[in-house]
């Protein structure tokens, strides 16, 4: 599959803007404890929690992200949204579909196989970025998938994310 990825990735973008791994959710390993992180699935209670962060923190990175459309669309597909909160407020969320995921920045359509996902629009705060957030959300995730017969996860990382890469790099994606 992977092959299969870069094959097609490498026909429509040029393949030094992204890098794409892969992973077995059943390697997940137990991440360590962290009294001041919280990982957890998104839950309907939490909807207004993240779409303040996204406008407070996210716009202004990224520009627009998703809006209350959108995550209801993603969420009604299928799609898992992990967040990180710090002191009761959300820090960070990775994004995983069984399904397709629709890249703007690459203008690509990734699609998951069989009994895998695919992850996407990962974010932490920057001024928490480098403290393992992003590992401690994919770790909780992982070990979720795996417990619901979920055996892989593919992600696409820009090039130039070298905080994305180094959590890629620790979490033992290849």
């Amino acid at each position: 599959m992977i092959q299969t990825l870069k094959y097609y990735l490498m026909h429509i973008v040029s393949c030094r803007r992204a890098c794409i791994f892969h992973y077995s959710t059943t390697a997940a390993a137990t991440p360590p404890e962290r009294d001041d992180i919280e990982v957890k699935k998104l839950n309907s209670a939490s909807i207004d929690d993240l779409l303040a962060f996204h406008q407070r923190v996210c716009i202004k990175e990224w520009g627009h992200l998703f809006d209350r459309q959108e995550l209801e669309s993603r969420l009604e597909s299928g799609h898992l949204c992990y967040l990180a909160r710090r002191h009761g407020d959300i820090v960070g969320f990775t994004w995983f579909s069984p399904a397709t995921v629709h890249s703007p920045d690459l203008q690509c359509v990734f699609a998951a196989p069989r009994f895998s996902l695919i992850n996407y629009n990962t974010f932490i705060a920057s001024k928490l970025r480098g403290r393992n957030i992003n590992f401690h959300i994919k770790q909780r995730a992982f070990q979720d998938f795996a417990r619901e017969s979920y055996s892989h996860c593919y992600s696409y990382i820009r090039s130039d994310n070298r905080s994305s890469l180094k959590a890629a790099d620790k979490l033992g994606l290849k």
